[in-house]
């Protein structure tokens, strides 16, 4: 038995396992092979020393440890690492599970089932159980003018209570002759594509007006009217609801008025979104000198009117003394006749000169409508209905008195 030590560099672990002396120091390394195949040994130079063979160095038991423990650690953190990545991943399912759990909970409280409406006449008065209804309508054979012959959402199928169903009603059989059907309550992009669908060439035009019964973006009325005979590249117009009428008013001249005087007339007119800015001029202090909203304007009433009012001069200049208030303009709210014949909705304007002081909408059957206007003394003012030159008329004011039509 032959004893060696791990930590001494000189033993050789193949010798001790063959059960063979190591090498020591200064001596040759002992060879295996049999006597008969050992070449013959070369002679040393004369006069020089054979150089003995070290054999070469093993690793050290210290050196095989650490290659372990830096093994063991990166084990140890790669276990680390996937563990920690796999809480994070269950942690991102859980909140997933709960967040559309909750949905689902609260979402389904809020679900109810489609009522089924084929067959019934379409009521535009009636409450169909708070769902919103849209509809279009074409023409059919099966079913009866004003029937509805198709929903979607089906009757039935879940849904979101109060929420929205499209429904299709009918015109009733195809006419012979192509007529312009009723379009009123459809959405404007519904009513368009139902005209290209008569194949006329129709020429479509949209308007745009106020109509508190009528949702913003449906037809309000069709010119020409329904049960009209079509011709081939007839012009549509189709006149659409811009929703609830905005409160509006003319704005009036204050160009020349104190700051004071413009801020009572503009407020005095229900214009209370005013914003004075100061700027250099040679003009008396506080005179208004431009006003962003031109005069005779018709505005929503909440529009920002800027007046530019000038600083003034540093010093007090005897020649131009503060400015006064035009005293010789009256205010004055008159009644404007319309005539009796007037069959349609049409724009009013109303003109001193070249200069347009109101500009409004009357519609079919009014008789007479209040302007208020600014003059002095006796004027003459001419109205126009829909800047037809055929449609006017001239009325003169007295500022003190009467208006008289002319």
């Amino acid at each position: 038995t032959m004893l060696f030590d791990y930590n001494n560099p000189n033993t050789d672990i193949d010798a001790a396992m063959h059960l063979r002396p190591a090498a020591r120091n200064g001596e040759e390394t002992p060879q295996v092979k049999p006597a008969a195949e050992r070449p013959a040994p070369r002679p040393a130079p004369s006069g020089v020393a054979r150089k003995p063979v070290t054999p070469p160095k093993k690793p050290t038991r210290q050196r095989e440890v650490i290659v372990e423990e830096k093994e063991e650690r990166s084990k140890v953190a790669t276990i680390a690492i996937a563990a920690c990545a796999t809480v994070a991943i269950a942690a991102v399912i859980l909140f997933c599970i709960a967040f559309f759990a909750k949905d689902m909970l609260n979402s389904s409280s809020e679900l109810t089932v489609a009522p089924d409406l084929v067959g019934e006449v379409y009521d535009p008065d009636k409450d169909y159980g708070g769902f919103v209804i849209e509809f279009t309508k074409d023409y059919s054979d099966e079913y009866p003018k004003g029937t509805i012959m198709d929903q979607s959402p089906k009757a039935n199928k879940q849904m979101i209570k109060g929420g929205t169903i499209h429904l299709v009603i009918s015109y009733g059989p195809q006419p012979v002759e192509k007529v312009m059907e009723s379009l009123i309550g459809q959405k404007e992009e519904d009513a368009k594509k139902f005209l290209d669908s008569m194949s006329l060439n129709l020429q479509v035009q949209s308007q745009w007006e106020y109509k508190n019964e009528v949702p913003e973006g449906c037809v309000v009325r069709t010119d020409p009217v329904e049960g009209e005979k079509l011709e081939e590249g007839q012009k549509i117009i189709l006149y659409i609801s811009a929703g609830p009428a905005k409160e509006t008013g003319t704005v009036p001249n204050v160009v020349g008025y104190t700051q004071e005087r413009a801020d009572a007339i503009l407020r005095g007119s229900k214009f209370n979104n005013i914003f004075f800015e100061e700027v250099e001029s040679t003009e008396p202090k506080g005179k208004v000198l431009e006003q962003s909203v031109p005069n005779g304007s018709l505005v929503d009433l909440n529009t920002l009117i800027v007046l530019k009012v000038s600083k003034g001069e540093q010093q007090p200049d005897v020649d131009n003394p503060p400015v006064t208030d035009p005293v010789d303009y009256v205010e004055k709210v008159v009644t404007i006749p319309i005539p009796e014949d007037l069959l349609k909705d049409c724009v009013l304007t109303i003109w001193n000169g070249t200069e347009l002081v109101e500009e409004r909408t009357v519609y079919e059957g009014t008789l007479s409508t209040d302007v208020k206007l600014w003059g002095v003394g006796k004027m003459t003012f001419k109205a126009m209905l829909d800047n037809d030159a055929a449609m006017s008329w001239e009325f003169e004011v007295d500022f003190g008195g009467e208006v008289t039509e002319q």
